[in-house]
Formats: C-alpha cells, structure tokens, sequence
C-alpha cells in the first residue's frame, strides 16, 4: 500500500501521463480537421463534377465561361 502511495506522488509520472494525452488529443484533433476537410473537398468536388454531368450543362458552362471573357 505505501508503494502505491509513492508512485501516485511521483510528480514525473503525472507529467509523462499528462504529456503522452495532451498528444493522443492533438493528434485526434488533427485527424478529425483533416477528415473534415476531406468529406469538404469531396463535396465540393462531387458538386463541380455533376455541374457539368451532361450535354447539356456542359454547354451552359461553356456558354457561361465565353460570357464572362
């Protein structure tokens, strides 16, 4: 019981346990920003591609782009 006492009043074991979560939480973070920007991306890229899926909004597209030169 008294080792156990000890090893909770270690200060270096706090700090390393402290350290070690502040990290697993960065990282999480991150990958979660990253994952967002992901589906993002491939919303809007989905949202380009299906403005041009056919004939005929091709066409429109193409006119558009004459009409703003």
């Amino acid at each position: 019981m008294a080792e156990h006492a000890q090893n909770a009043s270690d200060p270096r074991r706090s700090e390393r346990t402290d350290s070690l979560l502040r990290a697993v939480i960065v990282v999480l973070v991150a990958a979660l920003i990253g994952l967002a920007l992901l589906f993002g991306y491939t919303i809007w890229q989905s949202g380009k591609e299906d403005s041009t899926a056919t004939p005929a909004q091709r066409a429109l597209q193409t006119y558009a782009d004459a009409v703003r030169q």
